[in-house]
């Protein structure tokens, strides 16, 4: 699942996912079972943070093309890999403040566009087949309706730079320059809509990896502790090491419950808001009890090799990318009253 790359160092390997990550995208298309994609996602990364993110990257970017109905497109390119990309520097992940521009080209269709711009901090575009890119074919326009969503191959792209970072350190991500031909992926102006269609997959992929870190790290830390001899006793028998670690089982415990909670609520647009506010509050609780948990593990878990460490460190990235902070602040906007005070009430038993 990894690879010795002679310019990157140890990386995930690229050839493995795109031999199998039709399997998942046979999860999405033509029949979308959300549960279905992430399992056959865990077969092919085992739960390691920089594959799960490396596939979910990839898998989201493909649900973008079925998002837009773009059936032919989907059905066409199973077999490739595919990026998000949407990111630039000088506006993070504020979609509307975007400059990558698109500009009509003469085709049968009138669905080719020159693209140019820069994309940064990108996963999986070195070795991506294909970039989802956002971009505006009107330059001066800042509304929601500015946003178009274009299939770029990867021969359009340039001037790719390796971009290190502290978290998921087997991804290769990067800046690049686009200056090429692409393809509009469903229609002038909806590339926002579309990415909304797929923003509640993002938080319930990112919100099962984080649940799985937790199932994967607190385990580990409790075996470490029973086994570990401080003052000649195991400090699981330490009355406030059992007592923290106790807390934290807990917690687990109640992550759990609410992440399969909030798959059973999620039905028509007021759940799937609710949903949407219950995953990404999930994500940052994750964050902060890996990180308790490392804190008790102690130096074990400072090792390269730990499950414990590399969970707290990795799970940081999760709320960034659960759902762009522009989707989230849109459909809050959107929501927000209608939520707070509602009166309808679910029928429990028909959603069990």
């Amino acid at each position: 699942m990894f690879v010795q790359d002679p310019q990157f160092g140890t990386i995930v390997n690229y050839d493995y996912l795109r031999r199998r990550l039709h399997e998942v995208y046979d999860e999405v298309h033509p029949e979308f079972s959300l549960l279905g994609s992430t399992r056959a996602s865990d077969s092919i990364t085992e739960n390691h943070p920089s594959l799960a993110v490396a596939v979910g990257a990839s898998v989201l970017a493909y649900s973008l093309i079925v998002a837009a109905e773009e059936t032919g497109m989907a059905t066409s390119l199973k077999d490739k890999i595919f990026t998000l990309g949407w990111t630039e520097e000088h506006c993070g992940s504020d979609l509307l403040s975007v400059r990558t521009s698109a500009t009509p080209l003469e085709s049968e269709d009138g669905r080719t566009y020159h693209i140019k711009g820069k994309k940064w901090l990108i996963n999986n575009s070195y070795f991506g087949d294909y970039h989802i890119v956002v971009a505006k074919i009107d330059p001066t326009q800042d509304g929601p309706r500015s946003l178009s969503l274009f299939l770029v191959p990867h021969s359009s792209t340039r001037g790719w730079e390796r971009l290190e970072t502290h978290v998921l350190t087997h991804m290769v991500l990067t800046e690049y320059h686009i200056d090429g031909p692409g393809t509009l992926i469903g229609k002038v102006g909806h590339g926002l809509s579309i990415i909304q269609r797929m923003a509640m997959a993002s938080k319930y992929q990112c919100s099962y990896f984080g649940v799985e870190m937790v199932r994967d790290a607190v385990p580990a830390t409790i075996e470490h502790l029973s086994t570990k001899r401080i003052f000649g006793d195991n400090p699981v028998n330490f009355g406030n090491v059992f007592r923290q670690m106790y807390n934290i089982v807990l917690q687990a415990a109640l992550m759990d419950f609410m992440f399969y909670r909030a798959i059973v609520f999620n039905g028509d647009g007021f759940l799937q808001f609710h949903g949407t506010l219950l995953k990404s509050w999930l994500l940052l609780r994750i964050h902060e009890l890996l990180n308790q948990n490392l804190l008790v593990a102690g130096s074990k878990g400072f090792l390269k090799e730990s499950v414990i460490g590399r969970n707290a460190i990795d799970s940081s990235v999760l709320p960034v990318f659960d759902g762009h902070y522009t989707i989230n602040t849109l459909m809050t906007a959107k929501h927000a009253e209608r939520y707070l005070n509602a009166t309808q009430k679910a029928d429990l038993a028909g959603r069990l």
